[in-house]
């Protein structure tokens, strides 16, 4: 078939377009675009949880706690920190481990009280047979505690009795 200095058909075959793209191509640039907002988000994923309130990032720790010491039937402790806390649990040694990464929020400070004394925030290395001071049990029952949030949007004081959901004011 002859061609144009170009190097395209001068003729093209009948009932045959032009010009557009084939649905090969589209599919293959879909693909591409899927798989980099897929990054994007999984990136920009902890500059998104930076933002959400503290009050409630406790909260749902607790009840993580809670239902997996329900639900395991093993001791699972917090580990308060002054700018956030750490989940732990024990292992089949005795020994504490830390459950996932600590939740931290930049710009947060927090007071704790544990049993009804001020317990200041402290840092127990994984791996030791020292329990974390707020503990959640098989049963239910837990160490109570509260926890004043200080962020530059304000303070909350959240509490947690020995059995029941933690409420913020």
């Amino acid at each position: 078939m002859p061609t144009s200095q170009a190097g395209r058909r001068t003729n093209p075959a009948p009932g045959r377009a032009t010009a557009g793209f084939t649905l090969i191509e589209l599919l293959v640039v879909v693909a591409i675009v899927s798989i980099l907002s897929v990054g994007v988000g999984l990136t920009a994923g902890g500059a998104f949880r930076a933002g959400t309130d503290p009050a409630a990032q406790l909260a749902a720790t607790v009840e993580r706690a809670r239902d997996r010491a329900l639900l395991g039937q093993r001791l699972i402790g917090i580990e308060p920190r002054a700018d956030g806390w750490q989940l732990r649990q024990r292992d089949a040694q005795g020994l504490w481990q830390d459950l996932g990464v600590a939740e931290r929020t930049r710009g947060l400070t927090v007071s704790w009280q544990i049993a009804g004394r001020a317990a200041p925030a402290r840092l127990t290395p994984p791996g030791t047979g020292q329990p974390p001071p707020i503990l959640f049990a098989p049963d239910g029952g837990s160490t109570p505690f509260t926890a004043v949030l200080v962020t530059g949007a304000g303070r909350r004081a959240c509490a947690a009795p020995a059995a029941g959901a933690l409420t913020c004011g």
